[in-house]
C-alpha cells in the first residue's frame, strides 16, 4: 500500500494562513490534508482522493471548474452517470460501488462550507 506521502500532494504555503481557494486542486488538497489532520487512515485518504477525482475528471470536461459550480442538477446527473456507467466486462456498477463513490463527495460537499478559505457555493444543498 502505498504512504500517505504519495498520496497528498504537499502543499506549498503554511495552512495558517489561508488564501480563498478556487479550483478544484486547491479544495482537494486542502480536504485531504484536513482528513488526514483528523486522523484519517491513509487507506481512507487514498480511496476519497481516487472517487473525488473520478468526480472531478467528469465534471470538468461539462464545465464544472469548481466545487461553487456544483448544484443540485450537477450531482443529480452525476447519479443517473453511475447508474449507467459500464465496467470493463459491460457489467453496470454495483449499488455499493456506485456507494462508495458518492460517499466521499459527501463528505467533501460538507467540509466546503465549514473550511475559512472555501469560496461560497450551494454546498448545503447537496
Amino acid at each position: 500500500m502505498e504512504t500517505a506521502n504519495q498520496l497528498i500532494p504537499a502543499e506549498s504555503q503554511d495552512p495558517s494562513t489561508p488564501s480563498l481557494l478556487n479550483t478544484w486542486p486547491d479544495y482537494l488538497g486542502r480536504y485531504l490534508q484536513h482528513l488526514a489532520v483528523t486522523g484519517y487512515t491513509a487507506q481512507s485518504r487514498y480511496h476519497s482522493q481516487r472517487y473525488l477525482q473520478d468526480f472531478i475528471a467528469w465534471a470538468q470536461p461539462r464545465g464544472i471548474g469548481s466545487p461553487q459550480s456544483v448544484s443540485e442538477q450537477v450531482f443529480e446527473r452525476y447519479l443517473v452517470y453511475l447508474h449507467q456507467y459500464r465496467k470493463s466486462n459491460g457489467a453496470p456498477l454495483a449499488p455499493n460501488g456506485q456507494r462508495c463513490k458518492i460517499v466521499p463527495l459527501r463528505g467533501f460537499f460538507q467540509w466546503c462550507p465549514q473550511e475559512p478559505a472555501a469560496a461560497p457555493g450551494p454546498y448545503g444543498r447537496l
